[in-house]
């Protein structure tokens, strides 16, 4: 959309036969309302999201036109089951009775000290500071902020003591599990703490936050997205790069030059040639790409090998009927959570009171998904038999249900593991510690002489959310205008599209216009300045 509101002329190669990506909505059949989103499902509209809102703006994706719902986080009705008691979620706050056992004063493992104020009191104590620095200024002395403690995981870093702060108290294991249980998935207190912070930035960056969902599923944001292109621009399907590499020339006496970028696709007999490619390909699958050719630095190529994905597994079933909206349940949108495998039930916002009944019955990350995903081996097989019983009983548990009668109302189900798809080998990027810091600038400039761009969730701040593939997508083509040259374009480009804060002013021409003259460079690094982009 950017590229042809600029007048340039470009190709979109897709290798899958759908398009989307991780847009990805699964249907059961041809009802409005009978399907369930495998990947991204959810929208708030906090600061952070600007760009995702500017776009379904762009798209005439509005709540008065229906095709944005209110999406419904929680109720009051959520119900959480953990170490076998089943209780109202709001009873893991801080100040309620240890029902379910967690304090060491009723037969577990947290200090009673700790378990009064509340899990997540304990969070907030070592994070808030460092989420206040980013909504101050996320991109300049707030990113520097979080990049001083980007070498700990959150799990380290909870088991840090100050003894300067006495609020910074050192965690014991015992608290930090307690913690990483209600928080995420099991494992994910051994990722980056930056991504702790930048995601508890994005779920909750202030209070009263609205949330919305795509009616019909979010790979209608995609679809809309390609209605908009002119007929000439659509997304050509099925095709599957297999080659990138360099054109160049080296005239007699002078430096090899750089011209164009081709592009292997599979079944074709000649190479395509392009001015720049960008690369939205997931980085795991990128590394199946021949790009020997294009000269990555070694820190490029340990960059694209070792940036850490997630795994992310769900699970959906259509029943007969909305029995969980029912009394005595009275779900209506919401999520419930347990320590068991299936960990987040997530009760569907879209067509409330309907008829049409998918239930996202598993949403698993994490450690959870992977042992999850070694059952989701396809329909019919032993292997999701085992995961459709354990799921079911799961369920049974959470709504108090029996387990024959919940079994009597399945019509079908749905079990889809982003690391078992040939085109992501993974869901979402969650970096390890350090790799913010060390790694990541790496897949934020091009390569190949300036040609080659990385685009994707995984090239932004912002992983696992639309907005942060949004943002690398206006990078690569601010890269592109850099390189070029092109003052005129890089200011329409402002103008009709905005800034991005995750781009940043002081190095991108410097940093980008590889193989473009002085005068050019210092041109565009003059303009940017001018213009503070």
């Amino acid at each position: 959309m950017i590229l042809e509101s600029l007048g340039l002329e470009f190709e979109i190669l897709e290798g899958n036969d759908r398009l989307g990506g991780r847009l990805n909505t699964r249907k059961f059949g041809p009802g409005v309302n009978d399907y369930y989103d495998a990947g991204a499902m959810r929208f708030p509209n906090n600061p952070t999201m600007g760009r995702t809102f500017d776009l379904f703006k762009r798209l005439n994706f509005t709540p008065e036109n229906g095709k944005l719902i209110t999406y419904v986080f929680s109720t009051k009705t959520d119900v959480a089951l953990y170490n076998n008691v089943r209780e109202r979620a709001s009873m893991l706050g801080a100040g309620s009775a240890d029902v379910f056992g967690f304090s060491e004063a009723s037969g577990g493992t947290v200090p009673q000290d700790f378990f009064e104020k509340g899990y997540q009191h304990w969070i907030d104590v070592k994070i808030d500071w460092l989420r206040d620095a980013l909504k101050k200024d996320f991109e300049g002395e707030g990113w520097k902020t979080l990049m001083s403690v980007d070498s700990h995981s959150m799990r380290s870093y909870m088991a840090l003591s100050d003894p300067t702060d006495p609020s910074m108290r050192k965690y014991p294991n015992s608290v930090i599990n307690w913690c990483e249980t209600l928080d995420m998935g099991t494992g994910m207190y051994d990722t980056a703490l930056t991504e702790a912070v930048i995601d508890s930035l994005e779920f909750d960056y202030e209070d009263n936050v609205h949330w919305y969902a795509v009616q019909g599923g979010a790979e209608e944001i995609a679809k809309g997205m390609a209605k908009t292109l002119k007929s000439g621009n659509q997304p050509i399907l099925n095709k599957r790069v297999t080659q990138i590499f360099p054109k160049v020339v080296q005239p007699a006496g002078a430096d090899t030059t750089i011209t164009n970028i081709a592009v292997v696709v599979d079944g074709e007999s000649s190479s395509r040639e392009y001015s720049h490619v960008i690369s939205s390909i997931p980085l795991g699958m990128l590394r199946l790409v021949d790009t020997r050719a294009c000269g990555f630095s070694y820190a490029l190529n340990e960059a694209v090998r070792a940036l850490r994905y997630d795994g992310s597994v769900k699970v959906a079933i259509k029943f007969t009927e909305r029995w969980w909206e029912e009394a005595p349940y009275n779900q209506i949108g919401g999520q419930s959570k347990t320590d068991r495998p299936t960990r987040v039930v997530v009760y569907p916002s879209n067509g409330i009171g309907g008829r049409e009944a998918v239930l996202l019955a598993s949403y698993t990350w994490s450690q959870d998904a992977f042992r999850f995903g070694a059952l989701t081996q396809g329909k019919g097989e032993p292997a999701e038999k085992i995961l459709l019983d354990i799921i079911l009983r799961d369920i049974s548990d959470i709504h108090n249900i029996p387990i024959a009668t919940l079994k009597g109302k399945v019509v079908d189900y749905d079990a889809w593991d982003w690391y078992h798809q040939e085109f992501s080998s993974g869901a979402f990027a969650l970096f390890g510690p350090g790799q913010f810091r060390d790694m990541y600038p790496e897949v934020t400039k091009p390569a190949a002489g300036g040609l080659f761009h990385f685009a994707g969730e995984a090239t932004s701040a912002n992983h696992a959310w639309v907005v942060g593939a949004l943002n690398s997508a206006y990078r690569c083509v601010k890269e592109i205008l850099v390189h070029q040259g092109d003052c005129k374009r890089l200011g329409m480009l402002h103008d009709m599209w905005g800034k991005v804060g995750e781009v940043k002013t002081e190095n991108l021409a410097l940093q980008i216009a590889y193989g473009v003259d002085e005068s050019t460079k210092l041109a565009c690094k003059s303009y940017l300045e001018r213009t503070k982009a």
